[in-house]
């Protein structure tokens, strides 16, 4: 039985700056938007809350870089005219924002409280000194993702699909877990000791993770699967 010391923090903690926006956007000033013919766009040093960003018309990256933004839908709706829009975020804080259904490829020492990631695709995207508070995943692709001190903090993760991810100093305090799939994990100090829940569809390996010992009996399944193990299931008694 692999027993362990642990030595406190397990997972070490993202690293965030301080934000601070040189001014407030607005589409009279236009002060930090940067929009090019080569299909990006920019928002950088501004603080943008309850207004849509300016319209997009065939552009493929959009990056927001030392912002405040809140309130904002960053997801595909608030996009008609770029579809195929990939966004990264850097050095911002993102706060009670929609982005179900959003592409993000990169983020960078960035928080996010009480948003929304239904059906966003960050497969194959980085994250690096990430904090997650409040927010919701729910058939969120995170396939091939690489997580480096990222910290999820009393999110909800549902049904999310975490195939061959990559994740080094990764905690979940708060957070529960439900049918969350980690098949081909990749992890080094996954701190999974203070979830709320822990709820695994597949999961062929879960090295490189720390579990609390009440956290097993949870488990069994999932572990027993892993493990090559056939289980017989026995029949109600009501059937």
């Amino acid at each position: 039985m692999p027993w362990i010391d642990v030595e406190e923090p397990h997972a070490r903690p993202p690293k965030l700056p301080a934000v601070k926006p040189a001014g407030t956007w607005s589409a009279a000033s236009g002060d930090g938007w940067t929009a090019a013919d080569g299909g990006w766009a920019e928002l950088s040093s501004v603080e943008l809350s309850g207004g849509p960003l300016p319209d997009l018309i065939d552009c493929d990256e959009l990056t927001i870089a030392d912002c405040l933004v809140g309130g904002v839908v960053l997801g595909p709706s608030a996009f008609d005219q770029s579809p195929n829009l990939a966004i990264e975020i850097l050095v911002s804080t993102i706060s009670d924002c929609d982005l179900s259904r959003a592409r993000l490829q990169r983020i960078v020492r960035t928080r996010f409280v009480g948003c929304k990631f239904t059906g966003a695709d960050l497969s194959a995207a980085v994250l690096s000194d990430v904090v997650f508070e409040g927010c919701a995943f729910s058939l969120t692709d995170l396939r091939m993702a690489k997580l480096k001190r990222v910290s999820f903090v009393d999110c909800v993760l549902d049904h999310v699909d975490g195939y061959r991810m990559e994740v080094q100093d990764v905690s979940v305090p708060g957070t529960t877990l439900s049918e969350v799939s980690l098949d081909g994990l990749q992890a080094e100090r996954m701190d999974l000791r203070e979830a709320a829940e822990v709820s695994l569809t597949i999961a062929n390996s879960l090295s490189g993770c720390l579990l609390a010992e009440h956290q097993l009996a949870g488990l069994a399944h999932a572990l027993a699967f892993a493990a090559g193990v056939d289980v017989e299931r026995i029949p109600d008694e009501a059937d």
